[in-house]
Order: structure tokens, then sequence, then C-alpha cells
């Protein structure tokens, strides 16, 4: 327990800075040096966190480094642009 949504103050310190300093993608060397960091920011910190302590095995790594992703999601976002932006 963490503590209590009333309170002003975190009964369990520790426990909020492990969740909080673990899920830093920027001190992961897997992602520190990716170019889609701006992106996904490092993955699910929920699974990233359980990775490091419940011997999880999620893969955190972003899906837009699958092949054509990155490109398919703009040209999504261009075609929206279009539709909201009245032709003159």
């Amino acid at each position: 327990m963490i503590g209590y949504i009333n309170d002003q103050d975190f009964k369990n310190k520790d426990l909020i800075r492990k969740y909080v300093l673990s899920a830093n993608c920027f001190e992961d060397e897997k992602c520190k040096d990716c170019e889609f960091i701006p992106i996904c920011m490092g993955g699910c910190a929920f699974y990233r966190i359980k990775n490091m302590f419940d011997n999880g095995n999620f893969d955190i790594c972003s899906l837009y480094k699958d092949n054509g992703v990155i490109e398919k999601c703009i040209c999504l976002h261009l075609d929206k642009l279009r539709i909201k932006t009245p032709s003159i």
C-alpha cells in the first residue's frame, strides 16, 4: 500500500520511489539511443516494472519499429489533416 487518497503524505515512500524511478526509460540502455523514444517514451511503464521485479517477460519495445508501422501512422495522420483542412 502506498497511501490513502485523502492523506497528504504517502505511507510507503520506498514503494513509490521504486515505481517512479524504475520505470524511467532514459535509464534503460536499450531505450536511451533509440530513435523512437520521443514517440513511445519507453513503452508501458507497468510492464517495464513487471519485467524488472516480478520476472515478467513482456516485450515493451515499441511497435513503431516494426516494418512500415511508422510510415502507416504518418500517412493516416496526413489523411486526417487533409479531411480537416478545406480546399481553397
